[in-house]
């Protein structure tokens, strides 16, 4: 950044703006620099939360899909023993389960 601004100096110079003016201008890049600074500290931290948060979602992903395995498995084993008892007989044999 000091780089670029001496190359910017040297360029005002060269096109004749006065030295006050150069300070003034000076000043404000330097502001904004440390505005731009901030913001990119944000957005790191922003991406630290969303990571964390994709973790954490990831994790819950993982669950939720056990326990439809789950679900599925018990609900596998109430049709098998309806269909061994003879409630779910006729809605077999219909096609329906």
């Amino acid at each position: 950044m000091r780089k670029f601004l001496g190359k910017l100096v040297r360029i005002l110079k060269l096109l004749g703006i006065c030295r006050s003016r150069l300070g003034i201008f000076k000043s404000k890049l330097e502001i904004y620099r440390g505005r731009l600074l901030n913001i990119s500290k944000a957005i790191r931290d922003l991406q630290e939360v969303i990571r964390r948060h994709g973790e954490i979602l990831e994790k819950h992903t993982v669950a939720i899909l056990e326990l439809q395995r789950e679900i599925k498995r018990l609900g596998d084993r109430v049709t098998a023993l309806g269909v061994r008892w003879g409630i779910y007989a006729e809605e077999v044999s219909s096609g329906v389960l």
